[in-house]
């Protein structure tokens, strides 16, 4: 009871918190370390265990033999509960499940007929197939799919979906995530990190253009007055992720003629991996798996930690960026400002 009450608390998942800053889950990676620490320090005690398991392997060996061959009346069985779950000693084990072949599926429509796909989002949000035209990937080896760019509103969620049209799909699907603001999408991971194994890729854009976050506020040109862009906050957030599996699982179906695919992943660094963590927590029927990379959350610490060193840089030196400064002048600054970098 003494070693239960010293063990440190580990906050459960459902205190992880998600807002517009990210996600609130401090202590966790602490609280499961200082466990795991502990109970590296306990030593094993088998010993007081060995009796009783040797105690109860005599017993199954003393039933399956008494119940192989009795000379009382009869077939010699033994119908007792305990004889009919005793092993049969030198019977020959089970034969592993067979695994299930590999699927390689062709496309039963064509890809121009995507173009003029019926697709919806699951909001009310509006959905429009901008083209569909065939693409193929870069490299030595490369393979030929269906491209397919959809627009969904309210507002402007880009999405590109990247579908093998070659007979290589193999019936899984991978979401690609961005990194820092994204405001763009491309087809050259969707080709090198997706198709080219056989996956569905899709990627997006967020919702806006442009690599900074001024997306997220908004100006009242009379007034000028700024507030949060809660609608344009919310598609970077977690909304265009979602619409990626909705709209992707349908381009699926129709170009398939297969149903949804059988394992559907998200693959994700820096903000794609904290888009990973928004889709498990708000989504988790999305994504059968997720690989989350080097997360970006508690986003508002995240930024005041990359704006702050500017502050003393410009009111100590007068420049504006730290690239321009000799080597010497950044470590002594560093180092009175106390970031720690160099």
């Amino acid at each position: 009871m003494a070693d239960m009450q010293s063990q440190p608390t580990v906050p459960d998942w459902t205190d992880v918190t998600y807002g517009s800053s990210g996600f609130q889950v401090e202590g966790l990676e602490a609280g499961f370390q200082a466990r795991l620490t502990d109970a590296a320090r306990k030593p094993h005690k088998h010993p007081r265990t060995v009796a009783p398991v040797v105690a109860c392997l005599l017993l199954l060996v003393i039933l399956g033999v008494s119940g192989g061959g009795g000379d009382g009346g009869g077939d010699g069985g033994d119908d007792s509960p305990a004889a009919a779950h005793a092993p049969t000693l030198g019977a020959a084990p089970a034969p592993p499940p067979a695994s299930r072949p590999e699927e390689h599926l062709s496309p039963t429509a064509t890809c121009e007929s995507l173009g003029t796909a019926a697709l919806t989002s699951d909001d009310e949000g509006s959905v429009t197939v901008l083209s569909a035209e065939t693409a193929t990937t870069s490299g030595d080896a490369p393979v030929e799919y269906c491209l397919v760019k959809v627009l969904v509103g309210p507002g402007a969620i880009n999405i590109w979906v990247g579908l093998p049209s070659d007979g290589s799909y193999n019936a899984r699907f991978m979401a690609l995530g961005g990194g820092g603001f994204v405001g763009s999408v491309g087809d050259g991971d969707i080709g090198s990190k997706a198709v080219q194994h056989g996956y569905v890729g899709a990627a997006t854009d967020t919702g806006h253009e442009g690599g900074d976050g001024s997306f997220g506020m908004q100006c009242d040109a009379k007034t000028a007055e700024c507030g949060p862009n809660t609608a344009l906050q919310e598609d970077f957030g977690w909304r265009s992720e979602h619409l990626m599996a909705v709209i992707s699982k349908q381009l699926i179906a129709s170009f398939y003629g297969a149903g949804p695919p059988r394992y559907s992943y998200w693959n994700g660094c820096s903000t794609g991996g904290r888009q990973g963590h928004a889709m498990a927590q708000r989504f988790p029927d999305d994504y059968d798996g997720i690989m989350a990379g080097a997360p970006a959350v508690h986003f508002e610490k995240l930024g005041l930690g990359q704006t702050w060193p500017q502050v003393p840089l410009l009111e100590e030196t007068g420049a504006e960026n730290a690239f321009s400064m000799p080597f010497y002048t950044k470590h002594d600054l560093f180092a009175k400002t106390g970031s720690g970098q160099t």
